[in-house]
């Protein structure tokens, strides 16, 4: 008896043992499912941004490349004889595709590595978005071609367009001299 009785003491003295039902170990998973999912489309998306910063900079970088050119060329641009030039085979064969990133095969020729160490290549390229460049030696104009991720036509860098500036391009940023605006 008397160790059913003490039995019974130890029993009272211990505390009930607490624990997480199913519903709330479910409900916990799904908050953190739910908030997982928001960081990624916010990941995502600030990675376009950083991609889309990167094309912006290109862009002024290939166009001090280009003004440094025209100042020790006698004010001339390199020329692509009115063709566009791409260097990525992913752009479209139509442009010039596969074009190297330096010396005089490249989508600007000569222009790298003098001065630029190597052309660059759009972030993420693909079919029908990556930098396009045209000259005719007096003029020139390079597009970042449909490949702007978040664009805003407000940008000072948004492309006006070809036909009299009338038709424009959309999700592309655009450099070029005042004769090749239009282009």
């Amino acid at each position: 008896m008397k160790i059913t009785n003490s039995f019974k003491l130890i029993i009272k003295r211990l505390k009930p043992i607490k624990a997480f039902t199913l519903i709330e170990l479910l409900v916990v998973i799904a908050i953190i499912g739910i908030l997982a999912s928001v960081v990624v489309v916010n990941v995502g998306s600030a990675r376009a941004k950083a991609r889309d910063a990167k094309r912006i900079s290109d862009l002024k970088a290939i166009q001090t490349a280009l003004e440094m050119y025209y100042d020790d060329n006698n004010g001339e641009y390199p020329t692509t004889a009115s063709a566009w030039k791409t260097g990525t085979t992913v752009c479209s064969a139509t442009y010039g595709a596969g074009n190297s990133y330096t010396g005089g095969t490249g989508y600007i020729p000569n222009l790298a590595p003098k001065y630029i160490s190597v052309l660059p290549e759009s972030p993420k390229p693909s079919y029908g978005k990556c930098y396009l460049y045209r000259s005719d030696r007096t003029d020139y104009k390079l597009l970042v071609w449909y490949a702007i991720e978040n664009y805003d036509s407000t940008n000072p860098n948004a492309d006006p367009g070809y036909a009299s500036c009338t038709a424009k391009r959309p999700d592309t940023y655009a450099v070029y001299s005042s004769g090749g605006r239009c282009w």
